[in-house]
């Protein structure tokens, strides 16, 4: 007798079920060199679909050649808008979050950090496909159902990072002319934030990593207007101010991990006919790297102001007098004289610190003692208003 067996056929393995995903990544992308058409905002058009299929397959490819391939379970776009001139295109990555082993008997579980990390490290392969070019700067990601490090504005009830603490912000559509401010349209989307008066937008963060916040603005209409950030740690960490013209730039910041932080964007448009704009907000986990230079990064210079004189209580050639310019510097230290001793009587010291466009003086003090009622310490800015006094 002879026993004949039947080949059996292989299944092959069926893609897992996103609806079994542990954690979606939201990941936006500014293509600001893939010019905008309304075909974009249609999920039926040719353009649409020929864009969220080159993606997607660009996406899949990106993590079947990573260490985090066994986590993935795959890529759907979730939108496409008017961003500038270009498109936002944002899409959703669908994880397991178990521990991976990593080389070096390192371990890893996914998080948004690292859905960065897997994208801006095969920038090339992806702006080849794409035939763009993307930047770091462009790419965003975010953890769904967590509060948002992105603030796009498109919708009211948006769960992100930042608090309207002012009925004077208003959420504004592309569509609604600002009257004696002329016609507004959102950078990105169709929503953007409107004020014609001075106000506060806060945020409250517990960072302990360094993170870039980066936006886009709008200045139009008063000479006297001014959009500063403050950060009650530093103090204002970055200004502008004037006229900027019916146009929107982009700003960044580096904020530092110091642990629980508060921050103030403080809008002034004017003392007449001004208005102020900003759009699509992001709280990056990275530095922002100043030194990079980028065809697109089209933030305003700020504006030049003469440096303050400072009229002193006594002549500069008293006993113990001190200060000077300095410009540029990386690393200073500042005492009073005959430090750690008491400084002489009528002393007065003046530093004059100077630093290229977009940086920072931060300023740590580690001992402070002036005789109580008398002496004080004053930081002023470039237009020489008063930052901080400290005193006994």
């Amino acid at each position: 007798m002879t026993t004949v067996e039947t080949p059996t056929t292989e299944e092959s393995e069926t893609p897992p079920s996103k609806d079994l995903a542990e954690m979606v990544v939201l990941t936006d992308v500014e293509l600001h060199q893939a010019p905008y058409h309304p075909d974009y905002a249609d999920p039926s058009s040719f353009m649409y679909k020929s864009m969220e299929s080159t993606l997607i397959s660009t996406v899949d490819s990106l993590y079947n050649a990573s260490l985090v391939d066994k986590n993935y379970m795959g890529c759907e776009v979730k939108s496409m808008s008017r961003h500038g001139p270009g498109v936002l295109i944002t899409y959703g990555q669908f994880f397991h979050k178990r521990t991976m082993a990593m080389p070096n008997n390192d371990t890893m579980t996914m998080s948004k950090m690292v859905v960065y990390n897997v994208t801006t490290s095969r920038l090339p392969s992806l702006n080849a496909v794409l035939g763009l070019n993307v930047t770091y700067k462009d790419i965003h990601t975010r953890e769904e159902g967590m509060e948002s490090s992105t603030c796009s504005f498109e919708s009211s009830d948006e769960n992100c990072f930042i608090r309207n603490s002012s009925d004077t912000w208003t959420r504004r559509n592309s569509s609604v002319d600002s009257h004696d401010y002329g016609s507004f349209s959102a950078y990105s989307g169709e929503y953007y934030m409107f004020t014609t008066a001075p106000t506060n937008l806060n945020f409250t963060m517990f960072l302990n990593t360094t993170r870039c916040l980066s936006f886009y603005y709008r200045m139009n209409g008063s000479s006297s207007s001014y959009l500063r950030i403050y950060d009650y740690y530093f103090g204002y960490i970055w200004i502008r101010s004037g006229d900027h013209g019916s146009r929107w730039y982009r700003g960044e910041v580096e904020i530092s991990p110091l642990g629980q932080r508060l921050l103030n964007l403080i809008a002034f448009p004017g003392i007449s006919y001004g208005a102020i704009a900003i759009d699509f907000l992001n709280l990056d986990e990275r530095p922002c790297n100043f030194t990079s230079s980028s065809s697109r990064t089209t933030d305003a210079p700020m504006t030049t102001a003469a440096t303050p004189t400072l009229t002193p209580p006594f002549p500069t050639s008293s006993p113990g007098s001190c200060g000077g310019k300095f410009t540029d510097v990386t690393y200073m230290e500042i005492t009073s004289p005959n430090y750690p001793n008491n400084y002489p009587n009528s002393a007065y010291c003046s530093w004059n610190i100077a630093v290229q466009r977009d940086f920072v003086v931060r300023i740590i003090v580690l001992n402070f003692n002036t005789e109580s009622g008398y002496d004080s310490v004053r930081i002023y800015n470039d237009v020489g208003g008063i930052i901080r006094r400290y005193r006994y």
